[in-house]
């Protein structure tokens, strides 16, 4: 083959996935976004539907697909949706931005173990963000906040991260 056809079958590759994860990155919060919610915090925050793309991408070894959907994502849905409004929207942007950077850096150490981290980049990504955008949240109550509202997505993450992981290896030993 030659180094041609392999960089365009990696671009192509690359654009697919992406394409894909931004699509996963649209839906998923905006089907979550639908359902009923009797809880004073939005479903999405509870869920973390927007971190699953990028979460999938990265377990799967495409971590440029992965960045540019955690870099668009927010962005496109904002645009396309209106969520996330005001200030989330750089809040939510940079969490994905930390939490993908951090699983990237995670992969590149140890992929095996990456479908176990994604509850706790979640975490720091949330608490890195509140940080790096100075919001005045004092860290252990962001941490709690995250721990108290999201952790049915924590959980999610983590299962999500382990069927990706799952997937990959049934496919990998198949050929």
């Amino acid at each position: 083959m030659t180094p041609t056809a392999t960089l365009n079958q990696r671009v192509v590759r690359t654009l697919s996935l992406t394409g894909v994860g931004l699509l996963a990155a649209y839906a998923l919060p905006l089907l979550v976004h639908s359902l009923p919610n009797s809880s004073p915090v939005p479903l999405g925050a509870q869920l973390l539907p927007i971190f699953f793309a990028s979460l999938v991408l990265i377990v799967r070894g495409a971590p440029l697909a992965a960045l540019i959907t955690a870099i668009a994502a927010p962005s496109i849905n904002a645009q396309l949706t209106g969520m996330p409004a005001g200030p989330m929207l750089p809040l939510l942007s940079v969490e994905l931005l930390v939490f993908s950077g951090l699983l990237i850096a995670a992969a590149q150490l140890s992929p095996k173990v990456v479908p176990d981290l994604g509850p706790f980049a979640y975490l720091l990504a949330a608490l890195s963000a509140r940080l790096l955008l100075n919001t005045g949240a004092a860290p252990l109550v962001t941490l709690q906040n995250a721990l108290n509202n999201a952790w049915p997505g924590l959980l999610l993450l983590l299962a999500i991260g382990a069927l990706a992981s799952y997937r990959r290896h049934q496919e990998s030993s198949r050929q």
